[in-house]
């Protein structure tokens, strides 16, 4: 590939166009003028600009135009073929500068249909960017090789069976990685990690078993204590309570029969008291047909009014005679009737007399025998509420024991299905006995009980702690895929191990075979750019490169030489590697961004005279800011002098 123009809005570059030629193009411009701009203008258009660098020295912050438009560039070539093509690149989104590509045929809209954003670089110039960037593209700052897997591979393709898919290093860091995935230490790693899970399996299996034994030794616990019964010889405490009830009830009842008894006595003592006063009375062997007659008897004699006879015949016979004295004017007569008539009253006077005192007899006889009678219909009364009270308290001592009888019975009905009992103090004894066995009992039952709660919190517990661990045949299966996964780590890791010593081997066998010649030129063109102070020159895998003067044996690193020495040999290596890796097709361009600073004029024209000989075969861009690299070779056949 050769390059014709490139046209650019890149950092400080504000729509400059630089025309090249082919051959060896000496670009002279002072600095600060956009040299090391147009560099990376060129690789950015070739392979695109990365978006994902961040920080002010990330390229799209970098070489974002100073005049604040939009990025944007065009490169003019002409492929291997001989086409000419025209690649433009622009910003149609802020955030994706460089973004929008288009390849077409120069002069046309026709679109180069193997180009695209993405591949233009390696398919341009048969290589990738860090390819590229490490053998091609020389920058003063950047004249040295750092190890890179794209360029081994490279290099190792030109001297293998061609593939470029074959990189040590990057074969070797995936190998390892694989390594250090599977155990990088004793604690790093898939080994490390699967040993510490099936670890992890087996304490947790471990601690499944202990909880399984604990919960089935819990369980069995719990269901012995459910079959502990009641003991079946106590009678139920209600059954006690009611017998024991029935007792205290009969209580108040044999008070209230003894009340009843001593009312009883005092209704007997009454009676006897009442029939012997009665048995004593006068009249008690009277009928009351008897004493009535004896009434009536009495009533009769006080209503006796006896006639006064006497009184009559005298008041007679005083009549007659004061009548006949009167008649007869017989005053005898007449005073023999006042004796007569005043005896009359005497005798009048004295019967009246004598009825009052025969009534007064009566009534008080009357008096007497109806007191007596009153007595007697009272003691009568009284004995018959005696009688009667007696009676009444008969009732009620019958009715007491009739009661006390029962309660007493109901106790032993109640206690007879759980012990023979036959009188009310064994009923107390018994049920006594009974009571305290029942307290005996409860207090084991509610010991029991808890024993029963606390062994069933434990069950729950156990298995509240059986629920949070997986299944054990889960566990199990797992504990198998992880041992299996382990022995495949295993074997994967001893089969790596020795993937790595025989890549080592294989390595070793392939830096014998490339190290040597890619060592070999480097030294023919070391000697020419030093004119011959130097004559041997080696590399180890990595580039890093040791020298010798011609007449030492013992080599020295690159980095005990001179900033100009040091350049010189990395330019060696560098067009050493070009001519490996690029070929000498010439179809990727040498680009040199002030390569030859540190070169002392004799050195300097060495070096030209050698990519002079290059630029035969490829085009070579050399950027500068001295004036010498173009008066040494002005008129100089195939070189171009530019200046900016």
């Amino acid at each position: 590939m050769e390059l014709r123009s490139m046209h650019a809005v890149f950092g400080a570059l504000e729509n400059e166009t630089l025309t090249l030629s082919s051959g060896l193009n000496i670009i002279e411009a002072p600095n600060e003028s956009g040299k090391s701009t147009w560099c990376a203008f060129l690789r950015v258009m070739l392979y695109g600009l990365s978006t994902r660098e961040r920080g002010a020295l990330a390229d799209k912050n970098r070489y974002a135009p100073w005049s604040g438009s939009p990025m944007q560039g065009r490169i003019d070539l002409c492929t291997g073929d001989g086409s000419l093509v025209t690649i433009t690149r622009d910003t149609a989104r802020a955030n994706s500068p460089m973004g929008r590509f288009r390849a077409v045929y120069t002069g046309t809209e026709d679109a180069v249909p193997s180009l695209t954003a993405d591949n233009c670089g390696e398919a341009l110039l048969g290589v990738g960017r860090e390819i590229f960037t490490r053998s091609a593209f020389i920058r003063q700052s950047g004249m040295g090789i750092d190890h890179d897997a794209e360029l081994e591979r490279r290099i190792a393709s030109l001297i293998t069976s061609g593939e470029e898919n074959v990189s040590f290093s990057e074969a070797q860091r995936r190998l390892k990685d694989a390594l250090n995935h599977r155990r990088l230490n004793s604690r790093v790693g898939l080994l490390p990690e699967l040993g510490r899970s099936i670890d992890e399996v087996d304490l947790q299996l471990s601690h499944l078993q202990v909880l399984q034994d604990r919960l089935a030794d819990a369980q069995r616990s719990l269901d012995e204590l459910h079959k502990t019964a009641q003991s079946k010889d106590l009678p139920p405490r209600d059954v006690l309570f009611d017998a024991r009830a029935a007792l205290r009830a009969a209580e108040p009842l044999r008070r209230t029969k003894a009340e009843a008894e001593r009312q009883l006595a005092k209704a007997r003592a009454e009676c006897d008291s009442s029939a012997a006063r009665i048995e004593d009375h006068p009249l008690s062997a009277h009928t009351p047909e008897e004493l009535d007659e004896m009434r009536r008897a009495h009533e009769a004699v006080s209503q006796k009014n006896p006639f006064p006879i006497l009184a009559v015949l005298l008041l007679l016979g005083g009549l007659a005679a004061a009548a006949a004295g009167f008649a007869a004017s017989i005053p005898s007569l007449i005073i023999l009737a006042i004796p007569l008539l005043g005896g009359s009253l005497g005798a009048w006077l004295h019967t009246r007399r004598q009825r009052k005192i025969a009534q007064n007899a009566a009534a008080r006889e009357r008096a007497a025998f109806d007191r007596d009678v009153e007595e007697l219909s009272a003691l009568r009364d009284a004995l018959r509420r005696a009688e009667d009270a007696q009676s009444a308290a008969q009732a009620a001592l019958e009715a007491q024991e009739v009661s006390l009888s029962e309660c007493i019975s109901h106790a032993l009905e109640l206690l007879a299905p759980y012990h023979t009992v036959t009188d009310e103090q064994g009923a107390e004894l018994f049920i006594g006995i009974m009571l305290r066995r029942c307290e005996a009992h409860d207090a084991a039952q509610r010991e029991r009980e808890e024993r029963i709660s606390e062994a069933a919190r434990e069950v729950d517990l156990l298995r509240g702690q059986l629920a949070s661990f997986p299944p054990a045949d889960e566990l199990t299966a797992a504990r198998e895929t992880l041992v299996s996964r382990q022995g495949d780590a295993q074997s994967e890791y001893d089969a790596i191990a020795l993937a790595m010593e025989t890549l080592e081997r294989a390595n070793t066998t392939l830096q014998t075979r490339f190290s040597p010649d890619l060592g070999r030129r480097t030294s023919e063109l070391f000697a020419a750019l030093t004119g011959g102070r130097y004559e041997s020159v080696t590399l180890d895998r990595t580039l890093a490169a040791h020298a010798a003067l011609s007449d030492e044996v013992v080599a020295h690193d690159a980095q005990l030489l001179s900033c100009g020495a040091y350049d010189q040999l990395y330019l060696a290596v560098r067009l050493a590697i070009c001519e490996m890796v690029l070929g000498e097709g010439g179809r990727v361009p040498l680009i040199l961004d002030d390569a030859l600073t540190n070169f002392d004029d004799e050195r300097m024209r060495r070096a030209l005279d050698l990519l002079v000989e290059v630029a035969k075969t490829r085009q070579v861009i050399l950027f500068t800011c001295q004036s010498r690299e173009g008066v040494y070779l002005q008129g100089r056949t195939g070189v171009t002098v530019h200046k900016l």
